[in-house]
């Protein structure tokens, strides 16, 4: 018995490369070469992973600018109300507190 596969297992493994190599040539080449590479099916989830993450991120970073900028402008209207009601108006000192 010589060493090696029976010819129907050499015929199914040829089979299984064929395939391998027409449905995803990155994978069989970097594998080939001993480089690791993920197949296409982990490789496109990855990319749906990061582009949901992405969309998350943007959505709550938009949100976050949408009610901190609410704040920040109300906050800029009161200092501007402040300052035009203190320095448009004529203040006398009084200095006995008798308006008070």
């Amino acid at each position: 018995m010589s060493g090696g596969s029976p010819p129907d297992d050499r015929e199914r493994l040829a089979q299984i490369e064929w395939s391998l190599r027409n449905d995803d040539p990155e994978f069989v080449e970097a594998f080939s070469q001993l480089r690791p590479r993920a197949p296409r099916e982990c490789r496109r989830r990855q990319m749906r992973q990061r582009v949901t993450a992405a969309g998350l991120v943007i959505a709550l970073v938009l949100t976050l600018w949408t009610v901190l900028g609410w704040v920040v402008a109300a906050l800029l209207t009161l200092k501007i109300v402040a300052a035009v009601v203190l320095l448009s108006g004529d203040f006398e000192i009084d200095a006995d507190g008798a308006s008070i």
